[in-house]
């Protein structure tokens, strides 16, 4: 019942996820089409977080990715493609972000095609890999460096945090 916050129920009225939007392909606003959902065990540790400490911290590679289908575009059936790698960034170093020549054409530098061997065709692959792991963790990438060369990097994963403000957490 519901969307956009309600919750997503199974036939034995057990709740197995947090409905948050619908593709609508009528385009017309419908409440039809198909539901996108976050896993009832994703939520739970999430509200774990905000009622403990008031916040959430998620486990960052530090990097900008390319849409998905920047990669489809290159021809590539497999890996996410990176953009940027900020200064400062876990990935700092270890990761080659892509660039432009002096002509601005696009210069791939680093896809990322496997974290801790579980292969990444798509950035939803590489976020719940990302979900299983924790601040700290040292991930082993493997890396196709400027679409040649198989390289393998291990990054330790840094943090980004969320904080809630202004009292406890789902009181009224």
């Amino acid at each position: 019942p519901g969307n956009s916050g309600g919750p997503l129920l199974n036939r034995s009225g057990e709740l197995i996820g947090v409905n948050t939007a619908i593709l609508d392909p009528s385009g017309r606003g419908a409440n039809t089409g198909v539901g996108f959902a976050i896993p009832v065990d994703t939520v739970q540790g999430i509200v774990e977080q905000i009622i403990r400490f008031g916040e959430v911290v998620r486990p960052v590679l530090g990097v900008t990715l390319a849409p998905d289908s920047l990669a489809r575009q290159l021809g590539l059936d497999k890996g996410v493609v990176v953009l940027d790698v900020p200064k400062g960034s876990p990935a700092a170093g270890k990761i080659v972000p892509s660039s432009r020549d002096a002509y601005g054409r696009l210069l791939i530098g680093d896809l990322i095609v496997e974290m801790d061997g579980k292969p990444i065709k798509t950035s939803s692959d590489l976020f719940r890999v990302l979900d299983d792991c924790k601040v700290g963790d040292a991930v082993r990438l493997k890396l196709l460096r400027g679409m040649e060369k198989e390289v393998v990097e291990t990054v330790k994963l840094g943090s980004r945090v969320t904080k809630f403000s202004g009292g406890t957490p789902f009181t009224g």
